[in-house]
Protein backbone atom coordinates (compact mmCIF):
# COMPACT_ATOMS: atom_id res chain seq x y z
CA UNK A 1 0.00 0.00 0.00
CA UNK A 2 1.37 3.47 -0.54
CA UNK A 3 0.01 6.70 1.51
CA UNK A 4 -0.99 9.62 -0.51
CA UNK A 5 2.33 11.91 -0.48
CA UNK A 6 4.57 9.32 -1.92
CA UNK A 7 5.93 9.52 -5.05
CA UNK A 8 4.97 5.76 -6.18
CA UNK A 9 0.83 6.82 -6.20
CA UNK A 10 1.44 9.62 -8.54
CA UNK A 11 3.86 7.32 -10.62
CA UNK A 12 0.42 5.01 -10.80
CA UNK A 13 -2.11 7.88 -11.51
CA UNK A 14 0.38 9.61 -14.50
CA UNK A 15 0.46 5.47 -15.70
CA UNK A 16 -3.62 5.68 -15.54
CA UNK A 17 -4.00 9.03 -17.24
CA UNK A 18 -1.83 8.39 -20.35
CA UNK A 19 -3.70 4.82 -20.41
CA UNK A 20 -6.97 6.55 -20.82
CA UNK A 21 -5.80 9.04 -23.12
CA UNK A 22 -4.03 6.35 -25.37
CA UNK A 23 -7.16 4.06 -25.28
CA UNK A 24 -9.99 6.48 -25.19
CA UNK A 25 -8.99 9.61 -27.37
CA UNK A 26 -6.30 7.51 -29.91
CA UNK A 27 -8.36 8.66 -33.05
CA UNK A 28 -7.71 12.44 -31.70
CA UNK A 29 -4.35 12.44 -30.95
CA UNK A 30 -2.66 9.81 -33.96
CA UNK A 31 -5.84 11.14 -36.23
CA UNK A 32 -2.93 11.79 -39.22
CA UNK A 33 -2.32 8.16 -39.17
CA UNK A 34 -5.41 6.71 -41.18
CA UNK A 35 -5.31 6.10 -44.27
CA UNK A 36 -8.20 5.18 -46.46
CA UNK A 37 -6.15 3.14 -49.01
CA UNK A 38 -5.13 0.53 -46.74
CA UNK A 39 -8.22 0.21 -44.79
CA UNK A 40 -9.74 -1.08 -48.07
CA UNK A 41 -6.98 -3.04 -48.76
CA UNK A 42 -6.77 -5.51 -45.53
CA UNK A 43 -10.51 -5.06 -44.28
CA UNK A 44 -12.61 -8.85 -43.49
CA UNK A 45 -16.14 -9.00 -43.10
CA UNK A 46 -17.17 -10.77 -39.25
CA UNK A 47 -21.16 -11.08 -38.64
CA UNK A 48 -22.11 -8.99 -41.34
CA UNK A 49 -19.70 -5.79 -40.20
CA UNK A 50 -16.48 -4.73 -42.00
CA UNK A 51 -13.46 -4.22 -39.65
CA UNK A 52 -9.96 -3.56 -40.42
CA UNK A 53 -6.91 -4.41 -38.51
CA UNK A 54 -3.33 -2.97 -38.77
CA UNK A 55 -0.14 -3.24 -37.10
CA UNK A 56 1.30 -0.03 -35.77
CA UNK A 57 4.58 0.16 -34.23
CA UNK A 58 4.32 2.66 -30.94
CA UNK A 59 7.23 3.85 -28.49
CA UNK A 60 7.39 3.16 -25.04
CA UNK A 61 10.04 4.73 -23.06
CA UNK A 62 10.09 3.01 -19.53
CA UNK A 63 11.92 4.27 -16.55
CA UNK A 64 13.61 2.67 -13.82
CA UNK A 65 14.18 3.61 -10.09
CA UNK A 66 14.03 7.23 -10.87
CA UNK A 67 16.42 8.06 -13.83
CA UNK A 68 18.47 4.91 -13.30
CA UNK A 69 18.50 4.21 -17.27
CA UNK A 70 15.80 4.67 -19.51
CA UNK A 71 14.24 1.93 -21.91
CA UNK A 72 13.03 2.22 -25.71
CA UNK A 73 10.49 -0.36 -26.57
CA UNK A 74 8.83 -0.43 -30.04
CA UNK A 75 6.14 -3.22 -29.91
CA UNK A 76 3.77 -3.90 -32.17
CA UNK A 77 0.18 -2.54 -31.58
CA UNK A 78 -2.71 -4.39 -32.93
CA UNK A 79 -5.74 -1.96 -34.33
CA UNK A 80 -8.80 -2.65 -35.29
CA UNK A 81 -10.68 -0.01 -37.28
CA UNK A 82 -14.16 -0.11 -38.62
CA UNK A 83 -14.69 2.10 -41.31
CA UNK A 84 -17.71 4.33 -41.52
CA UNK A 85 -19.29 3.76 -45.42
CA UNK A 86 -18.73 -0.01 -45.23
CA UNK A 87 -20.21 0.21 -41.89
CA UNK A 88 -23.22 2.61 -42.66
CA UNK A 89 -23.61 0.07 -46.19
CA UNK A 90 -24.27 -3.62 -43.55
CA UNK A 91 -26.41 -1.71 -41.24
CA UNK A 92 -28.41 -0.63 -44.01
CA UNK A 93 -28.48 -4.08 -45.44
CA UNK A 94 -29.69 -5.82 -42.39
CA UNK A 95 -32.48 -2.63 -42.54
CA UNK A 96 -30.76 -0.93 -39.34
CA UNK A 97 -31.27 2.34 -40.69
CA UNK A 98 -34.85 3.63 -41.21
CA UNK A 99 -33.17 6.40 -43.59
Amino acid sequence: MASKDTPLLMNKWKYYLVNLWECHFYVWSHLGRIYINQLSKHSLDFLGYFSSVRLNTSMLRSQMLENSFLINNAPKKLDTIVPIIPLIGSLAKAKFCTH
